[in-house]
C-alpha cells in the first residue's frame, strides 16, 4: 500500500506550535482523519475525545479487529525546557482516559512522548507525515522556530506510531511506539536509548503486555555499521548519489545481531551516520532535506538530531518511501 507524503508548508496545512496545549493533536487529527485543502485525511479515525483537556484517542483504518487505540494527550503546560506529547497505546478503551494493555506499559517511564519543540516558546514547527492508514513517522525541526532552515533547524526529531512488518506470519497485534524520552532528547541512531519502541505484544508468543524491542542498524560483517564512523559504504546497499542514504530496511530485534529479526520499521532505511572525527563534515547546505529517485522510488531523505553531541559534530541521515513499497519493500 503506497504511503503519503503530508508537510507545514502544504497550502491550507495546520500550524504546530511549540507550547500551545492542543497544538499536535490538531496537526494528527486535520493530517489523519479530516484533511485539508487538496488533501484528503489518510484513513484513520477518531474514537474518542476530550476537547476540554486536549486529548485524543485515534485508531487505525482498515479491518484489523485487534488494532489499539492510541491516546495522545498534548496538555503539557508549564514547561520551561521541551515542549511534550504524552502517547500511549492501548489494546482497548472504553473512553478517552481509561484503557488497558498500555503500550508503552506503564513501567515504561518516560519513554513515551512526542518533542513538539526545543524550547518554550509558541512559534510554529516544521514537521512533516509520511504514512499511510496503518501508521506514520512525524518528523519535526524542533530547533526550527522561526520555520528557516538553519544549521541546526535543519535537524529532524523522528517518532513513528503503527503498524510494523512482522516476520511472524499471523501476528495481529504488529504494532509499535518510537517515541522519546522527556527529557529532551528526539535522536534516532544506532543506540536508542533516547528513542526507544515498544511492541504491543510479543510477536511469537502474542503474549498480553508491550514488549521492549529496538530498531537496529544492520551489520555488514559481524562487527561493522553500515556507514558507522566512516566515509566509505558497502555500495551494495548504498544509493548511487554519493551515498546519501542507505538502501537497505531497518530491521527490529529482540535484543542486538545476530539475534534472529522480528521485522522491520515500515518505509525508513537505514541510517547514513557520519562523524567530524573522521574528517568529514556535513554544512548546512548538506543537512537540508531532499527528495531522491532510487529505481522507481521516490524518498524523503533528511538529516537526524543526534543526542549529546553538537549540532556539526555528529548527524545521521535517514530516507523514508514514499509511494508504493512503503510496506513489505524489503
Amino acid at each position: 500500500m503506497p504511503s503519503v507524503l503530508r508537510r507545514y508548508d502544504d497550502d491550507g496545512a495546520p500550524l504546530l506550535n511549540g507550547n500551545v496545549a492542543g497544538s499536535l493533536v490538531n496537526v494528527l487529527r486535520t493530517v489523519l482523519v479530516d484533511g485539508y485543502g487538496t488533501q484528503p485525511g489518510m484513513g484513520w479515525t477518531v474514537e474518542y475525545e476530550d476537547a476540554v483537556n486536549n486529548v485524543i484517542v485515534f485508531r487505525q483504518g482498515g479491518t484489523n479487529p485487534d488494532r489499539p487505540h492510541i491516546r495522545i494527550a498534548d496538555n503539557y503546560t508549564g514547561r520551561t525546557t521541551t515542549q511534550i506529547a504524552y502517547v500511549c497505546a492501548y489494546d482497548s478503551m472504553s473512553d478517552a482516559n481509561t484503557g488497558i494493555g498500555p503500550c508503552p506499559p506503564s513501567e515504561a517511564g518516560e519513554y513515551r512522548y512526542i518533542l513538539k519543540a526545543n524550547g518554550n516558546y509558541s512559534e510554529a514547527m516544521p514537521w512533516v507525515i509520511i504514512g499511510d492508514e496503518l501508521g506514520f513517522w512525524l518528523l519535526i525541526r524542533a530547533w526550527d522556530q522561526t520555520g528557516a532552515a538553519t544549521n541546526n533547524g535543519s535537524l529532524y526529531w523522528v517518532h513513528y506510531i503503527g503498524d510494523w512488518d512482522s516476520n511472524f506470519g499471523g501476528n495481529s497485534y504488529n504494532f509499535c511506539t518510537i517515541l522519546s524520552h522527556s527529557n529532551g532528547y528526539g535522536y534516532f541512531g544506532n543506540t536508542p536509548s533516547w528513542l526507544t519502541t515498544y511492541v504491543q505484544r510479543h510477536p511469537v508468543t502474542q503474549a498480553e503486555g508491550a514488549v521492549a524491542a529496538y530498531p537496529n542498524w544492520h551489520y555488514t560483517n559481524g562487527n561493522s555499521m553500515i556507514g558507522y564512523n566512516s566515509t566509505t559504504y558497502d555500495s551494495a546497499y548504498t544509493s548511487p548519489i554519493n551515498g546519501r542514504y542507505i538502501y537497505y530496511p531497518l530491521m527490529m530485534f529482540l535484543t542486538s545481531w545476530p539475534y534472529p529479526t522480528w521485522g522491520t520499521i515500515p518505509g525508513m532505511y537505514n541510517m547514513m551516520w557520519r562523524r567530524e572525527s573522521t574528517g568529514y563534515y556535513m554544512n548546512a547546505e548538506e543537512r537540508t532535506e531532499f527528495y531522491d529517485i532510487y529505481g522507481d522510488k521516490k524518498m524523503f531523505v533528511f538529516a537526524i538530531r543526534q543526542q549529546s553531541y553538537p549540532y556539526n559534530s555528529l548527524v545521521a541521515r535517514g530516507s523514508i518511501l514514499i509511494g508504493e513499497g512503503f510496506r513489505n519493500a524489503y
